[in-house]
């Protein structure tokens, strides 16, 4: 499985930041090309390297404090060591419920992460180990639109936001690679990115990004607490719309142009720093790191009294 986000063009997660704002001057890019990496059908995590600030994680990049003692938590054991989730059940419960019946089943015992991106994300939950296994059914996603803000979010064009790189690199002269280094030393790599992304909303004159997505065959629950898909989020990886399994990624950055297409469903409050070093680890051609990082054990600590099971969708 892989992140998706309806098969966009994705940039390389090689690029360094700066190179990766250089290259958005170039006619082809901003959103660039890049193949997924996996087969057709995988569950995909949508790569688009738009950077944003962190999330607020707490100190030594350790975990977010506990939303509610009434959450469930997950204790993901690795040979890197311990990553513990709180997981939103009244944001996804049955998103929840397939996450803690799959843990206790013990499937996720032995099954690695196969795929990590400095600054993107960690995936795992493939039983086969590759981007395309899962457990045998799938069910719907968990998304409030409204929630995420997303209707009141213009879907912007790549020519929109051609022309908004375009617009702020001129105003401020930049027509090199050591010109816009000088730029983000003096203004920060933040402000920039914002001012691109506020001249690319006010050129956009279309619908709304929810609109867009339920075109696209997305569709949404207004009555569910959504989270959105930020740094030390937990979400499912799928292949479109309601296509979840057992696949999921934990967030290394503010990745929201996923939102509305993967369901959040818990938050890291201990180990991000094991995300961290986890991300951190040479990979080969398929971002797969070099040595194994496997999911010993993957422990429910604390559950509602009731039962987990997942409604899976019937074909």
């Amino acid at each position: 499985m892989f992140l998706v986000g309806g098969w966009l063009d994705m940039l390389t997660s090689r690029i360094e930041i700066m190179k990766k704002l250089f290259l958005i001057l170039l006619p082809v890019i901003f959103f660039g090309c890049k193949p997924s990496v996996n087969d057709e059908g995988a569950s995909q995590v949508q790569v688009r390297e738009v950077q944003v600030p962190d999330g607020n994680i707490g100190e030594e990049g350790k975990g977010a404090e506990i939303m509610s003692e009434n959450n469930p938590i997950a204790r993901i054991n690795t040979n890197m060591g311990d990553i513990v989730i709180e997981l939103y059940e009244d944001a996804a419960p049955n998103t929840v419920a397939n996450f803690v019946s799959l843990a206790e089943e013990g499937f996720y015992n032995g099954v690695i992460f196969h795929r990590v991106i400095k600054g993107f994300m960690a995936q795992g939950g493939d039983p086969d180990g590759v981007g395309t296994g899962g457990p045998g059914y799938r069910f719907a996603d968990e998304i409030n639109a409204i929630a995420l803000g997303l209707d009141k979010e213009k879907e912007i064009g790549q020519g929109q936001m051609q022309a908004a790189q375009r617009e702020v690199f001129q105003k401020y002269g930049v027509d090199s690679q050591e010109k816009l280094n000088e730029v983000v030393a003096e203004i920060g790599e933040e402000k920039l990115m914002k001012e691109i992304m506020d001249a690319a909303n006010a050129l956009a004159t279309g619908a709304s990004k929810m609109d867009a997505l339920i075109s696209d065959g997305y569709s949404f629950d207004d009555s569910l607490p959504s989270v959105p898909v930020a740094y030390g989020t937990i979400a499912m990886a799928n292949a479109g719309p309601n296509t979840n399994g057992s696949q999921f990624f934990i967030n290394h950055k503010d990745n929201f142009f996923l939102n509305g297409k993967h369901t959040a469903f818990g938050m890291v409050v201990e180990g991000m720093n094991v995300i961290d070093r986890i991300c951190n680890l040479p990979t080969d051609g398929r971002d797969r790191p070099v040595e194994d990082v496997i999911m010993q054990t993957v422990i429910i600590e604390n559950k509602r009294d009731h039962d987990y099971t997942v409604i899976k969708i019937e074909d």
